[in-house]
């Protein structure tokens, strides 16, 4: 079940505000995952070897969604070399090819910073939280989690246009080794 961040307002009709309490309802819906899961990612930063690393849960959450073979397809900001997001991002690229999950890197010339999460057609994650500890636990982070039905739909057609748009770099799992190194 979702869970409503306590200090959030009690009346919002078609969804929640989430701020500490972000991790455990992304891990909830991950869980309630029946067919797709798609996520932006600007600042991804983990580490696998930590089991108490919050991003490393959910990101093993992700792995183990795409092993199950559900639709799990991430966009993530296109790291380039001098922005402070580089190193972690090719990191979480390096991984992402290791476990075959696919991905899309967003154009070059732009920066992909919105946060968007889609599970199946029942709701949206929208804030400010990146996947990483630092800000999995800042409470001046917050998502919104909206189970509005025009809230899905835009969701998903931002993602089709996402996938969609020539200038997103597509990375199927078939088509490339795992020790070829991107970026």
């Amino acid at each position: 079940m979702i869970t409503q961040d306590p200090s959030a307002p009690a009346a919002f009709r078609s969804g929640y505000i989430h701020r500490l309490s972000f991790t455990s309802a992304f891990r909830s819906s991950l869980a309630s995952v029946k067919n797709r899961f798609w996520f932006t990612i600007y600042v991804s930063n983990f580490n696998l070897e930590k089991k108490t690393d919050p991003a490393a849960v959910l990101f093993s959450a992700i792995r183990s969604l795409s092993d199950a073979g559900k639709d799990v397809r991430l966009v993530i900001d296109h790291p380039r070399r001098h922005k402070p997001n580089y190193h972690s991002n090719a990191y979480t690229i390096r991984r992402l090819k290791e476990y075959g999950i696919p991905f899309y890197l967003a154009p070059t010339r732009t920066t992909l910073h919105l946060k968007i999460a889609l599970f199946d057609s029942t709701h949206v994650f929208l804030g400010s939280h990146n996947f990483a500890r630092s800000s999995l636990e800042n409470p001046l982070d917050a998502t919104a989690a909206l189970f509005d039905r025009a809230a899905v739909r835009w969701a998903e057609e931002f993602f089709l246009s996402l996938f969609d748009d020539p200038l997103c770099e597509y990375f199927p799992p078939s088509q490339y080794p795992s020790y070829i190194h991107y970026p």
